[in-house]
């Protein structure tokens, strides 16, 4: 397989899509994985396609960009979990097409190859959750355009500012699909220090093409009378030290050790390779992208496998140098299908055999756990971080979607203010079920008579439904 992706020749990426949706057909065909991430970013769907401003109507750290997918998404699919995994599949292969189009373009290899291209979609075969429509998924194309252009800049004679300009721009744009992407910008600010002699005046208009898309953005929250949420909950999540890891943390170990080993082989490589000044620079611009990825890994909110995926393309490229040293073409192949049987063994069996390998790592935290009887077509509300009864339901109600920035709120009920918001969103968007994992309702309704009015708690379960009206008397 590896051999045959290695002639130079376009329509091999036809092979690489087959692959990839060859690697993807039990999830399409059989139970596809619904997780708890995905079903927060259907929940959030719904309110923006309703008209919702997100931040000021609805509560959360995700990026405008990546709302407004969302938003068109749940028009388009409602909560169709394959119709949102093919987009994200139509994504991945996207990427794999500019990563390895990139490559060929800078000459980052003595021949040009579609093997990146096919390490690249393996990659994303090492766990279920990483072919998942997530915001940095929608992000990865730019990010990947912005060091395109960051390597022109690196290794041409030629300095051009539109190439310095385009790199802000790129990444900012990715920014504005996930907010963690914004890291890069400060990635590249540094690889220009430390790769390049570039004028001051090339720093600022990095900074300048970042600044444009963002401005825009920011002048549209203020028009929303949003601008304070907006910065809070948006750029300002960059500050939130808190983080939710969604499954047990042996998972990263059990999926990254053998791609890690490839990686770690690939740079051992270079060390015996006589390589030109385009070259050398390139590897440079890879080591700072996977530095910085693992960068917006850590500052990640929700800490899941598919926070991984800023990692695949430093991997793909290095871990393709180790493959492309080998002289015998069957040990190439014997590595190549070790590393694809690998990574498959571990996505299939981790969710197809999850009560066998549940004493191995326990990820069901990650997943949604079915359709609760109480909020199937209802509007619901969860206090707290397991999205998982918002399956089946209607709607999320209140705007109160995520418990990072809710909690603030609704555990400091002594401030007037924040009873009287609180109130309010009751009033507007009154929920029918009440999931309450941070046993917030009993001190709520006791500072706000009106709710306990409105609302009643299941015997031995933390739910609340919303009381029935009794019919009037004549």
């Amino acid at each position: 397989m590896f051999r045959y992706f290695r002639l130079n020749d376009p329509l091999r990426l036809f092979g690489i899509l087959f692959i990839l949706v060859l690697t993807q057909l039990p999830f399409l065909l059989g139970k596809t994985p619904f997780t708890i991430y995905a079903l927060k970013h259907m929940m959030l769907g719904s309110k923006a396609a309703e008209g919702a401003v997100i931040y000021r109507d609805v509560f959360t750290h995700t990026a405008p960009f990546s709302a407004i997918i969302f938003s068109w998404l749940h028009t388009l699919a409602d909560q169709s979990v394959t119709v949102w995994r093919v987009l994200a599949l139509l994504s991945i292969f996207l990427q794999a097409c500019i990563f390895n189009i990139l490559i060929i373009l800078t000459s980052a290899f003595k021949e040009n190859t579609y093997t990146p291209a096919l390490l690249y979609v393996t990659l994303y075969s090492a766990f279920f959750d990483l072919s998942e429509l997530t915001p940095l998924l929608m992000a990865m194309p730019f990010i990947l355009l912005g060091f395109y252009f960051m390597f022109r800049h690196v290794s041409s004679t030629q300095r051009r500012d539109f190439e310095v300009f385009m790199i802000g721009l790129m990444l900012a744009l990715a920014s504005l699909f996930d907010w963690t992407a914004s890291f890069y910008i400060l990635g590249t600010e540094l690889a220009l220090v430390f790769l390049t002699n570039t004028i001051f005046r090339r720093y600022l208009l990095v900074l300048a093409g970042a600044f444009i898309p963002l401005a825009l953005v920011t002048c549209y929250y203020f028009w929303q009378d949003g601008l304070e949420l907006y910065a809070s909950q948006g750029p300002g999540m960059l500050f939130n030290w808190a983080s939710f890891p969604l499954q047990d943390k042996r998972i990263y170990g059990i999926i990254g050790i053998v791609p890690l080993l490839y990686f770690l082989r690939g740079l051992k490589a270079l060390g015996g390779r006589r390589m030109n000044y385009r070259q050398v620079r390139f590897n440079y611009i890879m080591f700072m992208m996977a530095l910085t990825g693992a960068a917006v890994f850590m500052f990640s909110e929700y800490k899941s496998p598919s926070q991984l995926i800023v990692l695949i393309p430093p991997i793909a490229y290095f871990s393709n140098h180790f493959l492309l040293e080998i002289k015998k073409p069957v040990m190439a192949e014997v590595y190549f299908g070790f590393l694809f049987l690998a990574l498959l063994s571990v996505n299939y069996l981790s969710y197809f055999g999850q009560d066998r390998w549940s004493s191995l790592f326990n990820f069901k935290p990650l997943l949604v756990q079915g359709i609760t009887e109480e909020s199937l077509d209802k509007k619901v509300w969860v206090i707290g971080e397991d999205f998982s009864p918002y399956a089946g339901a209607s709607k999320a109600s209140t705007p109160y979607l995520e418990w990072s920035i809710a909690r603030n709120e609704l555990t400091n009920l002594n401030f007037y203010d924040n009873l009287r918001r609180i109130l309010m969103h009751f009033e507007n968007d009154s929920p029918e079920v009440i999931y309450d994992q941070k046993n917030v309702m009993p001190e709520l309704m006791e500072r706000i008579p009106k709710l306990q009015d409105k609302y009643e708690k299941q015997v031995g379960k933390s739910v609340y439904l919303l009381k029935k009206k009794l019919p009037e008397q004549d």
